[in-house]
């Protein structure tokens, strides 16, 4: 019997895999901006720190099942100390993240994450030594001043949100560095299982500071957190090997405009034009840079990297 689902199916996989690597972005971002409007939401009650914790102890509840398929073996590894710098890297990354999307407008907070590709590049030519030249610096130079339209510096006001913010995407620079070197000797799986075990514990200690026991609603959507980022970093890893490069990054754009609606609907934000300005100079310099990389060499072994702070965990 021919169901509406088996129909589904069938017309999903005799789609191109462009068109499906494109679709799996879209609804990868919603995933990501209803991840940060929960954030943004339960943080009112729950302390970021805390909620950081919860959606690395759930995320791992997620990944389990990877984890136990590929068995002790994928623990083998000689490079123990570096995937110790990774964790505690991406725990800071995920603590200023969370704590930006606490405190700053949700659209606001999105875009300056965007800049996280802008500061990889810079670290990799000043740790790895690439060579950067004149279009990359432009871009660059580009990116950032759209990250100063947003942060708005002439208003006098200092804004926490977004530099923590900024500040999660330029820790998440380093663990793009860090994945970089990593995925020259480490299967992707042995990447995935060190940081999941790594950062719950790490996260832990640092949320009893600021410990309060949740209720069972707010474990509810601490959990959701926790899958929606998985499957947010799922979905793009699964459409990185659908698509090129270049046909679905634009399509990460469409996080703004999750983010911008969700904010409006949920918590009555309406971003302003700067955030519209910087937010799209961001995205456009850091899209540039990626396809630019992407012609000039290879995309380095290791997991897929997302464009924004987070990470695959």
């Amino acid at each position: 019997m021919i169901t509406p689902v088996t129909n589904l199916v069938r017309a999903w996989h005799s789609a191109p895999p462009t068109l499906r690597g494109i679709l799996l972005i879209f609804c990868g971002t919603f995933l990501g901006a209803t991840s940060d409007a929960l954030i943004r939401h339960t943080s009112a009650e729950i302390h970021p720190f805390e909620i950081v914790f919860f959606r690395c102890f759930f995320a791992l509840v997620f990944l389990s099942p990877t984890l136990f398929r590929a068995g002790i073996g994928s623990l083998k590894t000689k490079r123990l100390g570096t995937h110790a710098i990774r964790a505690c890297v991406q725990t800071v990354t995920m603590l200023l993240g969370f704590l930006g999307f606490a405190l700053a407008p949700l659209a606001k907070a999105t875009s300056l994450q965007f800049t996280a590709p802008l500061f990889a590049t810079v670290l990799a030519a000043l740790i790895l030594g690439e060579v950067i030249r004149l279009r990359r610096i432009t871009a660059l130079v580009v990116g950032f001043a759209g990250a100063i339209i947003v942060i708005q510096p002439w208003q006098g006001q200092y804004d926490v949100g977004a530099f923590a913010s900024i500040g999660s995407a330029a820790c998440f620079a380093i663990v793009m560095i860090l994945v970089r070197q990593l995925g020259t000797t480490e299967k992707p799986t042995t990447q995935l299982i060190y940081v999941a075990l790594m950062t719950t514990p790490i996260t832990f200690l640092i949320a009893l500071n600021f410990w309060q026991t949740p209720t069972f609603i707010q474990l509810c959507l601490m959990a959701s957190i926790g899958l929606f980022t998985t499957l947010n970093n799922l979905t793009l890893a699964h459409a990185l090997r659908l698509a090129e490069l270049s046909a679905i990054l634009p399509v990460q754009y469409t996080k703004l405009v999750w983010a911008a609606t969700i904010g409006f609907i949920v918590f009555a934000e309406i971003p302003d034009i700067w955030t519209w300005l910087g937010g799209s100079l961001i995205f456009g310099s850091a899209t540039y840079i990626a396809i630019r990389e992407r012609n000039v060499k290879s995309p380095p072994p290791g997991p897929a990297i997302n464009l924004t702070a987070g990470g695959a965990v």
